[in-house]
């Protein structure tokens, strides 16, 4: 599996979350999802990176970083964009409801970073 970058939610305790991502232990700190490469693609193709960009600061793109400060949002979208992408990027999007539901629980924030 080729991955473009993982979507990511700092464990409980993690106070500086940009340190965080600088470390070579970067799993440690975080509950992560990697996303793999042609379900990305089927999101660029579907226009659902385009509608992620909107409510990411940052840049939601391969190679790049972006925070989702609302993990409400992220999560609707996602939950909106579910029925008119194929089969394996609506999985993806799935997994990204679940992790945008820990950040919500624990008030955080979700990151895409590669």
């Amino acid at each position: 599996m080729t991955t473009v970058g993982h979507m990511m939610v700092p464990k409980e305790g993690v106070t500086n979350i940009g340190q965080c991502l600088g470390d070579e232990n970067w799993e440690k700190h975080f509950d992560f999802l990697p996303v793999e490469r042609d379900a990305w693609r089927q999101l660029d193709n579907a226009g659902v990176l385009d509608e992620l960009q909107r409510i990411a600061d940052g840049i939601v793109s391969e190679h790049e970083e972006a925070w989702f400060n609302r993990p409400d949002l992220l999560g609707v979208v996602c939950q909106e964009a579910r029925n008119r992408v194929p089969s394996e990027a609506s999985a993806l999007l799935a997994e990204i409801i679940q992790i945008a539901q820990i950040a919500r629980s624990r008030g955080s924030v979700v990151i895409f970073a590669s």
